[in-house]
């Protein structure tokens, strides 16, 4: 993930208060969100050219996706519902995760760490799509649910 790349120069640079790169939940959490991004990319990609790119965006990303994809996003987004079945084990995976530390809401317990962000922000573009309660109605999603309500205050402005 890119934004990786944000999150160690941040804790470089600005450690307190700490993203805690080195928790053991970094590399599972890395994995199982990257597992599920690819396995809901028949809802996401279609969509965000209509709900967050502006037009002058649009014109670049919706030819670049339909030629890598060989197909109209339209017609992409019609394995949306399929994409969702395929995702919920991994949903309930995550959520599973976010289980093992009964002290939660976060992965670490009571402080969160980057790992719980990458589910937040995943959960977030899922709101702004308008997807968000379908996958926090999966198994697993009541536990995503309590991370992304815990993570509100961080969520309050996002015009950045």
């Amino acid at each position: 993930m890119d934004s990786r790349k944000i999150a160690d120069v941040l804790e470089s640079e600005y450690p307190d208060p700490a993203l805690h790169l080195e928790s053991p939940y970094q590399a599972r959490i890395e994995a199982l969100v990257g597992k599920l991004l690819g396995q809901i990319m028949p809802i996401f990609v279609p969509l965000v050219p209509k709900v967050f790119l502006n037009p002058a965006s649009q014109k670049y990303y919706v030819p670049s996706r339909e030629t890598s994809l060989g197909m109209a996003l339209d017609e992409y987004h019609k394995g949306a519902d399929q994409a969702l079945d395929q995702a919920r084990p991994t949903i309930k995976q995550i959520g599973d995760m976010l289980d093992e530390n009964a002290s939660g809401p976060y992965l670490q317990g009571q402080e969160p760490c980057y790992a719980d962000f990458i589910v937040v922000s995943w959960i977030r573009m899922m709101d702004g799509l308008g997807w968000a309660e379908t996958f926090l109605a999966c198994d697993g999603g009541q536990q995503i649910k309590r991370l992304y309500e815990a993570s509100a205050k961080w969520l309050e402005r996002d015009s950045y």
